[in-house]
C-alpha cells in the first residue's frame, strides 16, 4: 500500500509539473526571428506562438516586429491586416504546443486589393494616443470591420500611435495585447465595429448635407 501511495504521489507531481507549457519569450523590433529565455505559461489552453508584424508607411518604408510568447490557443494562427491613411499593417502568427518549440517561418497570404463596398472612418496620429480628425475610407479585400487601435511602446524605444481604419475580422478577434519583454513594454488597445456599406455611407453624407443646409438657411 505504501509503494502504491508513493507512486501515486510521484505521478501527481509529474502531471502537475507538466500541466503548464513553457515557451520562449522574446521581442525583436528589426527582424524576423528572436531568442530568449523559457517562461512558464499560465494554466489553461495556451500554446507557444510567434507573431510577425509588418508596418508599411508612405515615406517611412517598412518596419518589422517579431514576438515569441505564450498565447491563448484561440488567438494563435490568424493572419490579418489593417489599412489606415498612408499605410497598412499586416500580421500573422504560428503556434506549437511542446515545451520550448519553435513554430517556424511565418509568411503572409497574398493581398486582396479589390474594393468590398464597405466604408470606415480613418485617421492616423503618430506620437499620440488619439486622432480626432477622420475621413471616410473605402475598405478592400477581407477588411470588413472598422478598427480603432492605440499602441504604446516604452523602454529602449518609446512611441505612441493611434489609428482608425479598415480591418480584417481576425485582427479584431485577437483584440488587445499587453506584453513586457526584454525591457520593452507594449500595450495595444483594440476596439472594432462593423463597417457600413458604401451606399449607406453616401446616404448618410447626403443627409448630413441637407441638415447643414437647413441650419444655414
Amino acid at each position: 500500500m505504501g509503494a502504491i501511495l508513493l507512486f501515486s504521489c510521484l505521478l501527481s507531481s509529474i502531471i502537475a509539473r507538466g500541466s503548464s507549457l513553457q515557451c520562449v519569450e522574446c521581442m525583436n523590433q528589426e527582424g524576423e526571428t528572436c531568442t530568449g529565455a523559457l517562461v512558464t505559461c499560465p494554466s489553461g489552453d495556451y500554446v507557444c506562438s510567434s507573431t510577425y508584424t509588418l508596418t508599411m508607411m508612405q515615406g517611412a518604408g517598412t518596419s518589422k516586429q517579431f514576438v515569441r510568447q505564450c498565447e491563448s490557443r484561440t488567438s494563435c494562427g490568424k493572419a490579418g491586416s489593417i489599412t489606415m491613411p498612408g499605410g497598412r499593417i499586416k500580421s500573422n502568427s504560428a503556434c506549437c504546443s511542446t515545451d520550448g518549440c519553435d513554430p517556424g517561418t511565418i509568411s503572409f497570404p497574398p493581398d486582396k486589393t479589390g474594393k468590398n463596398g464597405q466604408v470606415c472612418e480613418s485617421c492616423l496620429a503618430i506620437g499620440s494616443e488619439t486622432c480626432s480628425s477622420v475621413t471616410p475610407m473605402e475598405c478592400t479585400g477581407e477588411e470588413t470591420s472598422c478598427i480603432t487601435q492605440i499602441t504604446s511602446i516604452t523602454g529602449l524605444v518609446s512611441t505612441k500611435m493611434a489609428i482608425r481604419g479598415c480591418s480584417t475580422k481576425e485582427i479584431c478577434d485577437v483584440g488587445s495585447l499587453d506584453t513586457d519583454q526584454d525591457g520593452m513594454k507594449m500595450k495595444i488597445t483594440v476596439t472594432c465595429s462593423k463597417a457600413i456599406g458604401l451606399q449607406q455611407s453616401l446616404f448618410l453624407l447626403a443627409l448630413s448635407g441637407l441638415v447643414l443646409l437647413n441650419l444655414l438657411s
